[in-house]
């Protein structure tokens, strides 16, 4: 009997666009708190992606890393 998971939390709950679309009114001047806010995101997690993108780095994937790397995905799928 198949079991269906029920996610019973709402942590994380966005995606990475949802978390790009409250930089433009923090670049423009608002506070990162007060876009928080209005956007229902952690005012900690905004600000930790507003110095990685002022750092130049990419946004990271939010949930788990893959098991497998790109590389190794192609040499499986060229095994069999």
């Amino acid at each position: 009997m198949p079991r269906n998971y029920n996610r019973r939390t709402k942590v994380m709950s966005y995606t990475p666009k949802d978390l790009s679309n409250p930089m433009l009114p923090i670049r423009q001047g608002r506070k990162v708190r007060e876009v928080g806010r209005a956007f229902n995101i952690p005012e900690s997690t905004l600000r930790k992606y507003k110095n990685l993108q002022d750092d130049g780095h990419h946004l990271p994937r939010l949930g788990r890393q893959p098991v497998f790397t790109k590389e190794s995905k192609l040499k499986c799928k060229n095994m069999y």
